[in-house]
């Protein structure tokens, strides 16, 4: 009997807070803003293993300084070491202007190889009326092309897109939320023209998907998703890890990679839309979060894991 009550006041806990996988960064990093608050959400970063335009790392990332969405625009940050960041000299932030209504959010790059290009993906909300996927390109990312609206979509049905240059072809994965938070992969073969949502398939109970960031590792063939998750009773956001061989169906690792519950006052309200690199010539993973401190001041951290751990987080069963 005895024996028995521990179980359950194990699953019990289990229910109540899964601790953190990773150790949390004790302090974020410095970001620079157009607007001097320094802080910033919603980072997306490509690691191209090698200086590429003078700089190693490239980051998109809007400033969200206690949760003011007005000065929520685009902006690019580049680092050599992944952990400075600054903006890349010749650009001015941010890259676009705020809009005349609404707010713009969830910033998406990817870099496309055929056209030697960043593409620069985010959205233009109207709120109870309809979101705009915009797309802007540049060779240097510096200079860039303006705006160009690519989708039109009834509020709340397309969150977060994360894309991804795959085999010639682009992905899309995003969140549907007014169709019950729903993850639907789009393809595309120009960035354009895209096919109609297909419902993607994952395993993460008692949670449900917000924002995303999604990479192709090439020398495991597979799929790696970051996703910042909702708990269903409701509470602080959590990030896990989801990993796949078919971009429709997916797996969760066993526990949260980064839960606010046990983090340090800088991420301690919440975490948001992170990002991360699996460079193939690379024993390590590159991690960088989103985290929100109780007096609504939103930073970003880094962190460097082990790939073999990745590996082992990403693929661990939910009960174990």
């Amino acid at each position: 009997m005895h024996w028995r009550l521990q179980q359950l006041w194990k699953r019990i806990r289990r229910k109540l807070h899964w601790p953190s996988a990773l150790t949390h960064a004790q302090q974020p990093m410095i970001t620079p803003t157009y607007e001097h608050s320094g802080q910033v959400t919603h980072p997306d970063v490509l690691d191209f293993g090698q200086p590429w335009q003078g700089y190693r790392f490239w980051m998109v990332t809007t400033p969200y300084p206690f949760l003011d969405e007005s000065v929520e625009n685009p902006s690019i940050l580049v680092s050599h070491d992944g952990e400075n960041w600054q903006p890349p000299e010749g650009l001015r932030n941010p890259l676009v202007e705020r809009p005349t209504s609404g707010f713009h959010a969830d910033p998406d790059m990817f870099f496309n190889p055929q056209q030697q290009q960043l593409w620069l993906y985010f959205l233009h909300t109207q709120r109870h009326q309809q979101q705009d996927l915009l797309r802007m390109c540049s060779a240097d990312g510096r200079h860039w092309s303006p705006p160009v609206r690519i989708l039109s979509l009834p509020y709340q049905t397309i969150r977060s897109p994360g894309l991804l240059w795959y085999r010639g072809e682009i992905l899309m994965l995003s969140v549907n939320m007014s169709g019950g938070r729903i993850l639907e992969l789009r393809r595309s073969h120009n960035g354009v023209q895209w096919s109609q949502p297909q419902p993607v398939a994952l395993t993460l109970p008692g949670y449900t998907p917000s924002h995303l960031d999604l990479l192709y590792d090439a020398p495991s063939a597979l799929f790696f998703m970051l996703i910042q998750a909702d708990p269903l009773g409701g509470g602080p956001n959590r990030l896990f890890l989801l990993s796949s061989k078919d971009p429709l169906v997916w797996r969760c690792g066993r526990r949260p990679l980064l839960s606010p519950l046990d983090a340090p006052s800088w991420a301690a309200q919440t975490l948001y839309r992170s990002s991360f690199s699996m460079h193939p010539d690379e024993h390590t993973v590159e991690l960088w979060y989103a985290g929100r401190s109780m007096e609504h001041a939103n930073h970003i951290a880094h962190l460097t894991i082990a790939r073999r751990r990745w590996f082992k987080l990403a693929n661990g069963p939910w009960f174990a």
